[in-house]
């Protein structure tokens, strides 16, 4: 993974899948051709720090409509896995759309540690962690490639 654009709230990255596919994703319409994906926002990878609660979003971020619009298809065919992405209303969020979205740590946990009845948060964090990069990250970089590959033939 590469570190992305991050904040106190947002702890941001990029699979390393997307700049080794960097071509058939021009080619099919979810990168431009002069995009080096350094400041692309459309396929958003974050942590969200909140003091109640710490889970990792998979979203779609602001960029060129159509290729997001081509984005929020590939995860709705997808939904068994990209479980967030069907809202209500059925339709694509104007900047940021979730799609997916995985608890790391519950209020309840964090309450827990700050109470000091819990001293075994870090190999929490660390196990839903490992989770995440080693078995979800894979699922979500497996059915992107498909769906990419399926687009290009």
């Amino acid at each position: 993974i590469r570190p992305f654009q991050s904040s106190k709230t947002y702890i941001r990255f990029q699979p390393n899948y997307l700049y080794e596919h960097i071509q058939t994703l021009r080619e099919v319409g979810l990168v431009a051709q002069t995009d080096d994906l350094t400041n692309n926002w459309m396929f958003l990878f974050e942590f969200s720090l909140r003091n109640n609660q710490v889970t990792f979003d998979l979203k779609i971020g602001s960029g060129e409509q159509k290729a997001r619009e081509q984005l929020y298809e590939i995860y709705k065919i997808n939904n068994d896995l990209f479980t967030k992405v069907v809202k209500a209303n059925g339709l694509l969020r104007p900047q940021w759309h979730q799609a997916f979205q995985k608890q790391i740590l519950t209020k309840t946990e964090i309450e827990k540690y700050f109470e000091n009845d819990s001293n075994d948060i870090e190999q929490l964090i660390e196990s839903r962690f490992r989770e995440l990069i080693d078995k979800d990250l894979p699922k979500i970089v497996e059915r992107i490639n498909q769906e990419i590959t399926n687009k290009n033939k």
